[in-house]
């Protein structure tokens, strides 16, 4: 079954979950909205034609304990990870890693903080995994909202 997102085509494939999981220094949040960033990121994530939408989460956790560089406090960290299932291939998942990276960096480009921006890709063994999933089945029988 195809679906349009965003004027992109897109299947509702089963085979192909992608998890978003920000992690950051919880200093940030004194300097910016983090349910904001979170829309940003994934809505970039569902501007790329190799996510699928029903399998998508995105989801923020924050870092009390920590260290950057010298310890000093102006500094702050910001690490995606995309976990992603087999079948994209290196230039797919280059290209999603550009298209967070923009998001990202755009959010959080005025924070007076020094901070260390990294997103990567990592797949997702389908052979040592096991999910279920309802979404998917609810967006094959029409919009919710």
């Amino acid at each position: 079954m195809w679906r349009y997102r965003f004027g992109v085509r897109r299947t509702l494939d089963r085979t192909l979950m992608p998890h978003v999981i920000i992690e950051y220094s919880d200093n940030i949040e004194a300097v910016c909205d983090i349910d904001s960033v979170v829309d940003s990121v994934h809505r970039a994530a569902t501007s790329s034609p190799i996510i699928p939408i029903a399998g998508l989460r995105t989801r923020a956790v924050a870092r009390s304990n920590y260290r950057i560089a010298d310890g000093g406090s102006g500094y702050a960290f910001v690490s995606v990870i995309v976990r992603l299932g087999p079948g994209r291939s290196d230039d797919q998942k280059l290209e999603l890693v550009n298209l967070l990276m923009d998001a990202l960096s755009k959010e959080l480009e005025t924070s007076p903080l020094s901070i260390a921006f990294s997103v990567e890709c990592q797949q997702i063994e389908a052979a040592t995994r096991r999910n279920k999933n309802q979404i998917r089945t609810a967006m094959e029988q029409g919009p919710t909202d």
